[in-house]
């Protein structure tokens, strides 16, 4: 039975552009609240708590201008948008606890308490503009407008740099870090156009072969290796621009993926890591008071076996 082409370099890059657009800043979000929802709620009750204070200690009244009276209806909306903001901010961290992946709907869901907060925060500095202007302050009406605008560059500057620090997405990936021998396992510029073309599994080291064939039984449809997914410089020291621009993202990779295989009994990239383990009979010792000892050579050895494995020496 022929062997399946695994993905080239082209065909995923390819797929990578074609569901980018599925909502990646959703699953930040979801990871974000999952991580950092007490700082959220902190957040939202600072900002009904600035609502409230300003509420009761300026004493708004019917007979204040229409300006301060649309600023109070602002701030008393922002006020009850920010706990109802923390509020669903808790109910989902009881949801998704425990929850390592995220679904469509859960990704859905996320972005609610987020979107609720940013209302919040955009009635509450709405509300205090307003207030402002019906004071007839025309100084704190310019200091705010430039609050205003430089909240306004701050959020879009901060959401460009995640946009683009973000090009992978959550998909079911399989990473896998391998102790190899670059020249004839790497993607380079000598290799990058026939590995453009498709290869097959069987065409690749022992413990590529493995990790493609761990990956298919764990059910996943990608698996990233990145000495086949980066293009690698031949030389020692030599960085490519693809290496230079990838390299920055290997630590999202890796968090993002389903699991990473780490071959840390390989030596090389030829002698993989599906083999059976040497079995082992421990001697049993009988005491004159009858009791048994059990003494075996065959230990887990946490130094040897991790620590001063192959790909970590």
């Amino acid at each position: 039975m022929k062997s399946k082409p695994i993905l080239t370099v082209r065909e995923y890059v390819d797929r990578l552009r074609l569901t980018k657009n599925l909502d990646i800043r959703a699953f930040l979000v979801f990871q974000r609240l999952c991580r950092f929802y007490k700082t959220l709620n902190v957040v939202a009750a600072l900002v009904a708590g600035l609502s409230l204070a300003i509420l009761t200690f300026n004493e708004f009244h019917p007979t204040e201008s229409s300006l301060v009276r649309a600023a109070e209806g602002f701030l008393c909306s922002s006020a009850i948008t920010a706990v109802i903001s923390a509020m669903t901010s808790t109910m989902l961290l009881f949801r998704f606890e425990g929850q390592e992946h995220a679904t469509r709907k859960d990704l859905a869901l996320a972005w609610s308490p987020l979107f609720m907060l940013d209302l919040a925060i955009v009635e509450y500095l709405l509300g205090l503009l307003l207030w402002y202007n019906g004071k007839n302050n025309r100084w704190r009406i310019a200091l705010m407008s430039l609050q205003m605008v430089g909240l306004l560059l701050f959020s879009i500057s901060l959401a460009v740099w995640m946009w683009q620090s973000m090009t992978t997405l959550h998909y079911p990936t399989v990473g896998a870090s391998i102790s190899l021998d670059k020249k004839r396992t790497c993607t380079h510029k000598d290799n990058l156009e026939q590995r453009q073309k498709g290869f097959q599994a069987q065409d690749l080291p022992k413990t590529f072969q493995d990790t493609v064939e761990v990956t298919r039984q764990l059910g996943k449809q990608y698996l990233w290796i990145d000495s086949l997914c980066i293009i690698q410089g031949l030389e020692e020291g030599e960085e490519t621009d693809n290496w230079k621009k990838e390299s920055k993202r290997m630590e999202t990779v890796f968090s993002l993926a389903y699991c990473t295989l780490a071959a840390s009994s390989a030596k090389g990239s030829d002698e993989g890591f599906l083999k059976l383990r040497p079995s082992s009979l421990p001697l049993q010792i009988q005491t004159k008071d009858g009791r048994w000892f059990y003494v075996s050579t065959e230990v887990d050895n946490f130094l040897e076996d991790v620590e001063k494995a192959p790909l970590n020496g």
